[in-house]
């Protein structure tokens, strides 16, 4: 005789609630890559003419966490969108 339909419930209860808890802590890994990226976009610490530069990008790295799943595709999104920062920056202060 198979199993019975209880046993099955409660393997697949099981299955799920383990899937869950994965996920949960797969979730935790973003939300914290997500946060280490979004500290290279702070500006209030340069002198207004580099903060008014970065700031944009700042503006645009948090409507994007704030709009786009979280995922493994949003944090390269991210360090694209900070060296695409930093050259601009960059740009600003290199010699005419």
């Amino acid at each position: 005789m198979g199993p019975t339909l209880n046993t099955l419930t409660t393997s697949i209860v099981g299955v799920n609630k383990r899937r869950g808890k994965k996920m949960a802590d797969e979730r935790t890994q973003w939300d914290r890559e997500v946060g280490h990226w979004l500290g290279f976009f702070t500006h209030a610490h340069l002198p207004e003419h580099l903060a008014a530069v970065s700031r944009p990008f700042c503006e645009l790295a948090h409507r994007m966490v704030e709009t786009l799943p979280v995922n493994p595709s949003l944090v390269k999104a991210l360090e694209h969108l900070m060296e695409a920062k930093d050259a601009a920056v960059r740009a600003l202060l290199a010699p005419k």
